[in-house]
């Protein structure tokens, strides 16, 4: 079974230090360790790190980069290799001291509130090693990590900031941690995103601990669990590299968190402040003083004045720029789509960008396996935002996955089209993941409707995913109208080893439980009320049981949470809850893994089954038998395209007949015969749906634009 705890090394050319931090694991994870993984991301040294953990310790997973992606690029890696639905993120040139990462996992286990907590840090003389702070003000940036500091240390700024005003040694909230050790929740990774690629090294954590935060988690200091730092052993190698990414990260942090105008200002401070700093050196070599250490000086602080601290992003051309609301490792179908479509597109050679809100940070996939260049970020999607992107990147078609709920309701994006066709040349077009109307003011009326068809008309040409969406755009007069529907976001690939007998054995369940999959979020159209109503039914008949896969929250609707609650109210009122198996949050294979698991999948939702839902393309993918509700009265049919027949690929039943959703599922669980033909009837249908179709079509279109 998967582990709770992974722990993520990312190593540079610390071969002796790495070893003696894997040596110190199994005494410091104590309880923990039965439970743990050990992962090493190597950011592809060159004095033997690789070989020494092949030969020395077969039980830890390696991944050796090809090339050198920095703190948060590696860190990446690590984390969407691990398991554990807990993640340490350790530096290598630190000595876990026994029970330590015990305390910590614990310490998250005991505190479902907390997103992110660390240890205290001890110099390796046994001192202790400031590591909590709080955020940085622009005040502090003037003086912190400056050569000023030396004169100005006492200014009450830099106390607070390093948070001597509140005694060290009591477990305490703080803003912020040092990245050497760092327990990080999954779920609190899934919201609020990795570690942004566009830090190379320093304020990278600062960063991850602002969007943890900001999505509502909560980040401690744990004092009772000590952790060796030696410092600065990877980053001492190349001393003036240091200087220029510890900058240029300060840099990045204040232009993403304070606006372009506080980051340049204090780009052009730091400038000046090392442009004297670099004079004053100079005179000191002119007169004689110490002039190696001088010399070595002035050639670090001209390396830093030469790239003057701006953000070097590589060079990518694209075709097509990717618009999204919300991307991996944000839970949301919109997301997971846009990703999917890109690696689709790109195993075509079709290159793509994507541009997406800040926060919402993975990594595309080079040829030889190891992450290549994430998404562009912005604060928002606004105008100057795209245009950026697209002048980045030489996209001559930008591609706007519209859903209202990933733009947090809001009609920005609705004006993009119109106001890129004023101030750009190239093509624009719009997929339409529903027609819902965004939020504009109180009464709005008619307005709200009027933005998505400002958004629909402006396009060079609109994508819907469904036939009945397809008829009211057309009902609004839209010419240009593709119709093309979504994939399911996760593929039939449970893990390498899967085994049916022992995942069933997981949830509980033995060959006599029929066991029901759900899969999807806790939205109040899925029918769980209905669901739960059945169950209660099912169970004085037999040993019935759901399995809800997966997290079920998302991250586009926060009225999922309140659904939650309520569903958890009315299993206790109805007796069930017992019958109720939570997994919880599932990486792909995992939630592919407890699907096959199932006997068959109960979706009933109460405005119909459409094939606009990625959860019912799941459930085809996987072709388990389906028990779902009858399309809505309003379906409209296209011919060539698929429909649910009842009996042939799933049992359909009245939306929110609780009785007639009971006797389904109790007809399928004795027949099997209905069972394998409703799962050959779930494969045909997922044929229609598979990446492959879908990626040619919108290559058909892309093509069809560029022409001159």
């Amino acid at each position: 079974m998967n582990p709770e705890l992974s722990i993520v090394i990312l190593n540079w050319n610390v071969a002796k230090l790495l070893a003696e931090c894997l040596r110190a694991l199994p005494p410091a994870a104590g309880g923990w360790w039965g439970r743990c993984e050990a992962l090493v991301v190597d950011n592809a040294s060159s004095d033997g790190s690789v070989e020494m953990v092949r030969r020395d310790f077969p039980g830890v997973q390696l991944r050796a980069l090809s090339r050198n992606m920095g703190f948060s690029g590696g860190n990446n890696v690590g984390i969407r290799a691990a398991q554990g639905r807990y993640i340490l993120l350790l530096n290598p040139d630190t000595v876990p001291l026994p029970g330590s990462i015990d305390r910590l996992a614990s310490f998250m286990a005991a505190h479902p509130e907390v997103g992110i907590v660390g240890p205290r840090l001890l110099n390796p003389d046994g001192t202790l090693q400031s590591s909590r702070r709080r955020f940085p003000s622009l005040g502090l940036a003037l003086v912190e990590s400056t050569p000023l500091q030396k004169w100005l240390g006492k200014l009450s700024v830099l106390r607070r900031f390093y948070m001597l005003d509140v005694p060290e040694g009591r477990t305490q909230p703080v803003d912020w941690l040092s990245g050497a050790a760092l327990l990080c929740r999954r779920e609190a990774l899934s919201q609020a995103g990795l570690f942004d690629p566009g830090y190379f090294m320093f304020s990278e954590e600062t960063d991850l601990c602002r969007r943890v935060k900001g999505a509502g988690w909560r980040v401690f200091y744990l004092p009772q669990a000590e952790i060796v730092h030696y410092g600065g052993q990877s980053t001492g190698q190349d001393v003036p590299a240091r200087h220029i990414n510890f900058n240029t990260g300060k840099v990045r942090y204040f232009r993403l968190h304070s606006g372009p105008l506080a980051g340049n200002l204090i780009r052009l401070y730091l400038l000046t402040v090392y442009l004297v700093q670099a004079m004053v050196e100079a005179g000191k070599w002119l007169l004689g003083h110490k002039r190696r250490l001088r010399a070595q000086r002035i050639v670090a602080y001209l390396q830093l004045l030469k790239g003057g601290l701006r953000e070097h992003r590589p060079a990518h051309h694209a075709r097509v720029l990717l618009v999204t609301g919300e991307y991996p490792p944000a839970q949301g179908g919109v997301g997971d789509y846009t990703c999917l479509l890109n690696q689709a597109l790109h195993e075509r050679a079709w290159p793509t960008r994507v541009l997406t809100r800040s926060g919402f940070s993975v990594q595309a996939a080079e040829p030889d396996g190891t992450p290549g260049l994430g998404p562009l970020t912005a604060p928002s999607i606004t105008l100057q935002a795209a245009l950026r992107a697209l002048k980045a990147t030489g996209a001559q078609v930008a591609h706007v996955q519209y859903q209202t709920g990933a733009y947090e309701m809001r009609p920005t994006i609705n004006l993009l089209p119109w106001l890129l066709g004023r101030k750009w040349g190239g093509a624009t077009v719009v997929t339409f993941h529903d027609l819902r109307a965004p939020y504009l003011f109180p009464k709005a009326g008619p307005l709200r409707d009027w933005a998505n068809r400002l958004m629909a008309r402006s396009a060079s040409a609109v994508i819907v995913t469904n036939p009945e969406d397809a008829a009211r755009l057309l009902e609004w007069g839209m010419r240009r109208v593709e119709l093309i529907p979504i994939g399911s976001n996760i593929r039939n690939d449970p893990p390498a080893g899967y085994n049916r007998r022992r995942w069933r054995e997981r949830w509980g369940a033995d060959e006599g439980t029929v066991l029901m999959a759900y899969f999807g979020f806790l939205n109040s159209s899925k029918g769980l009320d209905s669901l739960l109503r059945a169950l209660r039914a099912l169970r004085e008949k037999g040993d019935f049981r759901l399995l809800m896969v997966g997290g079920g929250l998302g991250s586009s609707d926060p009225t999922n949470r309140r659904t939650a609650a309520e569903l958890s109210r009315l299993a206790d009122e109805l007796g069930v809850s017992g019958s109720l198996i939570w997994t919880g949050y599932l990486s792909p294979q995992e939630v592919s893994a407890a699907l096959l698991s199932g006997d068959m999948a109960v979706l009933p939702y109460t405005d119909g089954a459409s094939f606009r839902r990625g959860s019912l393309l799941a459930v085809l993918e996987h072709g388990l038998p389906l028990v779902t509700t009858l399309p809505s009265g309003d379906a409209v049919h296209k011919p060539g395209w698929p429909k649910l027949v009842d009996g042939e690929n799933a049992l359909l039943v009245k939306a929110c007949d609780t009785e007639g959703l009971a006797e389904a599922v109790w007809r399928l669980a004795g027949d099997g015969e209905l069972r394998a033909r409703l799962t050959g009837g779930s494969l045909e249908l997922a044929r229609f749906f598979s990446w492959q179709r879908i990626a040619e079509h919108h290559l058909s279109l892309y093509r069809m634009l560029l022409k001159p």
